[in-house]
């Protein structure tokens, strides 16, 4: 999705960008709060998640499914939204699917996945 899509889709709530780098792409916007981090170490709150072509590519490499901790601290993290929207790598996917129900999204070949937490 590009920002215009972004804008349009959620011009009418308030979301937080979370990244890494210092560049805030939806600056223009009212409604936008960004937070300089790296997820799960900061896990803003919300009722959504958004995670596309970030989690499990990582750049620090300790940080993947070898790394039993931050494994849990990921789990933990998505724990604090209700759903979500994500392209991210497999493994991440498959954390996912403890909590949460998973309904593919397909426009031609691109994927998407949403998560709607599991009740209990």
């Amino acid at each position: 999705m590009h920002g215009g899509c972004f804008h349009t889709c959620l011009g009418n709530y308030d979301y937080i960008g979370l990244d890494e780098c210092c560049n805030t792409f939806f600056k223009y916007h009212n409604n936008f709060e960004y937070v300089n981090g790296s997820f799960p170490d900061v896990a803003p709150k919300g009722d959504i998640f958004i995670a596309i072509m970030s989690l499990g590519f990582n750049r620090r490499f300790h940080l993947n499914k070898d790394n039993k901790d931050f494994i849990d601290n990921l789990r933990k993290a998505f724990q604090n939204y209700k759903m979500g929207l994500t392209h991210v790598a497999d493994w991440v996917q498959e954390i996912l699917e403890v909590d949460f129900a998973k309904t593919v999204i397909k426009d031609g070949s691109d994927i998407l996945y949403f998560w709607k937490k599991k009740e209990d």
